[in-house]
């Protein structure tokens, strides 16, 4: 029999492997670290509204999703009306300078709540997003999908 180190993870996962090596699989070989053992755990959401009738097929009734990429909301809408997120990459004007900036949205442990990683002349700062900013502002894209979007320098 092989060891598997899962120190970290359900009895639940320990078995399944247990059981898949003792049946003599080929394909399952010594798993020494946990990071193995992640990559074989799936995240699946189930969008609202859908149909849980009989029959109807598991593609439409549960998405995978990849875990680095669930983001929480902020509770604030752009100029838009479209909801801001964790990820979300913003553009507003800076009226105090007159200039067109770029931020990502971040969530800050320190300050327990979502701020602006802001690039300028001083490097990388943390700001506060309000409300007050967030309705002039427009998101444009989200650092997972357009992280070119990061790549243009403020000044």
């Amino acid at each position: 029999m092989k060891l598997i180190n899962a120190d970290t993870y359900s009895k639940v996962i320990q078995d399944y492997f247990s059981d898949l090596i003792e049946q003599g699989n080929d394909e399952i070989d010594i798993l020494e670290c946990n990071a193995e053992l992640h990559k074989l755990i799936h995240h699946f959401i189930m969008p609202l509204g859908i149909d849980l009738s009989l029959g109807t097929p598991i593609e439409k009734i549960q998405v995978e999703i990849d875990i680095e990429t669930l983001c929480q909301c902020t509770g604030l809408t752009d100029k838009n009306g479209n909801k801001i997120w964790e990820s979300s990459i913003i553009k507003y004007n800076d009226e105090v300078v007159d200039k067109e900036n770029i931020d990502l949205i971040v969530f800050n442990e320190t300050h327990a709540g979502f701020l602006r990683l802001h690039s300028g002349m001083m490097g990388l700062q943390y700001r506060y997003i309000n409300e007050a900013l967030a309705n002039g502002c427009e998101v444009i894209g989200n650092s997972f999908d357009n992280p070119e979007l990061l790549e243009v320098k403020n000044e």
